[in-house]
């Protein structure tokens, strides 16, 4: 974490509330704010939201800076300097399972803003990837095809099957 630097005075473009990954899982998560401010910088604030003081700044890059944005759905990936930037727009629609879980985060991510971060990043020559419930969808059909194969073969090589 770099040290707190006070936000700028213009009103900022785009905030949103989102959670911050340091790793690819939600444990370790923190909710920040995600600011795209005035001047055209990315920054990621530490947030005390009972006070809505910023406590500390993750993120603090200018779009040339930005490598890349990748992502799925409700997640964007910022790719700066060699390390990248995880935030989850709509955590709580992901804490349901199945096709209601992945009803709801697209009903979020409709209403979080996640889609005009997404236009507003391509309006400014970023390159951003992000991937679709269909590529998510068949993804995760592959990798439960190949965890049954794979278990199966386990309890043929055991005599188990």
């Amino acid at each position: 974490m770099e040290p707190y630097a006070s936000p700028p005075t213009p009103p900022a473009q785009l905030q949103a509330i989102v959670d911050y990954m340091p790793n690819i899982s939600v444990f370790g998560s923190k909710t920040v704010l995600l600011e795209w401010g005035a001047d055209n910088r990315i920054r990621i604030y530490e947030m005390n939201f009972d006070t809505h003081q910023a406590t500390g700044i993750l993120l603090d890059a200018a779009l040339t800076d930005i490598a890349k944005v990748t992502g799925s759905v409700n997640m964007l990936t910022f790719h700066v300097g060699g390390k990248t930037y995880r935030t989850l727009f709509a955590r709580m629609a992901t804490a349901g399972m199945g096709a209601v879980g992945a009803g709801l985060a697209l009903h979020e991510l409709k209403k979080s803003g996640a889609k005009l971060w997404i236009n507003k990043l391509k309006e400014n020559g970023i390159k951003v990837r992000i991937l679709g419930w269909g590529v998510s969808f068949a993804i995760a059909i592959g990798l439960v095809v190949v965890i049954a194969g794979i278990v199966i073969a386990v309890q043929i090589a055991n005599g188990d099957f």
